[in-house]
């Protein structure tokens, strides 16, 4: 690993002063920094303010970590302690003009650290590097049947995610409450793509929906899962404004089927040790969403619920994968109120998540999405990112 090193970076023995003999080292420090810059990078800078032209190849930075009282967060890079600005590297009181306390030491001894720990970096990039990438064709490990839920509407992402797998020679059980239009998507799919296709109309709501979906699959190989479907009230009311029928309704259908689904078909697939699991969830799940406060609730649940199943199922041959969309253009006009920079086609949405599933556990789909999930989990109190949100409910539904 040392030659490794050595080899990347040949102004390592340089940077730290090896076969040179040095007036001291510096006493107040934490550790060693070994941190990776950007391939074609400098490092330090000449007597005259230019940048120092880099060796071929990646470059590691080593740095120290110094205690002093008054720049306890501060790395300095062992340039510093080289050849620092203003200073001479021979000189008796390089360390007291830095402001620390110098002592006896040799620069073998920081440089043999520093090369150690460059190369336990590299050997562990080359075991991620070395880990066996599964060539098995999509089909083949999460075909010949694909089960979808909520795939009627031509423009939703159910359909979306149906396409996608038709046209990957996916047969496919298509199940949702609209019948007619449920038919009407089974028979472009035949069409245009030449796979079979079983349409299941059912009420995902009912207690003994599974029965039904399990007499429709009897026989078929599940190879993937694809829990679309939700419900939610077009008028989005408040929550207490809500009756509580329809908070228990949306409850049966978001939550317990989507258990029911994964827990039947999963149990399936870890039994031939190899299939697919897509949860659908939404952004809205990552935080209480105002006035679809109960919709918001039920996408917490499914987003939990697939993180803790992806973590039970690794190694059994069964990829959990947890989707969280933002606003998608599923909708026609009803979202129009929304800024149209945040609004997402279908087509993208399903192509990043198929990429996906067996690489990731969960994917918030677009550049968008991810920025504004960063800025409010990294740069927003949480009750921030709820009150932002709500403005933006209120903005979006014409609440306010």
């Amino acid at each position: 690993a040392v030659g490794e090193v050595l080899r990347l970076d040949a102004r390592l023995g340089e940077l730290a002063g090896v076969g040179r003999p040095r007036e001291g080292r510096v006493a107040h420090q934490r550790a060693l920094v070994v941190q990776p810059v950007a391939r074609g990078g400098a490092l330090g800078r000449g007597a005259a303010g230019e940048r120092a032209p880099a060796p071929g190849g990646e470059q590691i930075v080593l740095g120290l970590r110094r205690s002093h009282p008054r720049q306890a967060d501060a790395r300095l890079p062992l340039e510093a302690f080289a050849q620092p600005r203003g200073l001479r590297r021979d000189a008796p009181d390089v360390g007291a003009q830095l402001g620390c306390r110098c002592e006896e030491d040799s620069a073998q001894h920081e440089a043999g650290a520093a090369v150690g720990m460059a190369g336990a970096i590299l050997w562990q990039r080359r075991q991620q590097q070395a880990t066996p990438q599964d060539t098995t064709p999509f089909s083949t490990k999460y075909g010949p049947w694909a089960i979808v839920t909520g795939a009627a509407r031509a423009e939703g992402i159910g359909y979306g995610f149906a396409r996608h797998l038709a046209g990957r020679q996916i047969n496919l059980v298509l199940v949702d409450i609209l019948a007619d239009e449920l038919e009407a998507r089974a028979a472009e799919l035949r069409r245009n793509y030449l796979v079979k296709v079983r349409p299941v109309a059912l009420d995902l709501g009912q207690p003994d929906f599974i029965n039904r979906l399990l007499a429709e699959t009897d026989g078929l190989d599940i190879g993937l899962l694809i829990c679309n479907h939700m419900y939610t009230p077009s008028d989005t009311p408040p929550i207490l404004d809500m009756p509580l029928e329809m908070h228990h309704r949306m409850l049966d259908i978001n939550a317990r089927a989507y258990t029911t689904l994964a827990h039947t078909y999963g149990r399936q697939m870890v039994n031939k040790g190899r299939g697919g699991i897509i949860l659908v969830s939404s952004g809205a799940g990552m935080r209480g969403t105002a006035y679809t406060g109960a919709y918001s609730a039920n996408k917490a649940y499914q987003f939990m619920f697939g993180e803790a199943l992806w973590y039970e199922l690794l190694g059994s041959g069964v990829d959990v994968l947890v989707l969280a969309p933002g606003l998608t253009r599923t909708q026609g006009d009803a979202l129009d109120n929304y800024p149209a920079f945040m609004m997402m086609d279908v087509e993208p949405v399903v192509t990043e998540t198929l990429a996906g599933l067996g690489q990731k556990h969960l994917v918030i789909p677009g550049p968008v999405n991810k920025l504004l999930e960063v800025l409010s989990a990294r740069f927003m109190s949480r009750r921030q990112a709820v009150m932002t949100t709500g403005k933006l409910m209120a903005q979006g539904l014409q609440k306010e």
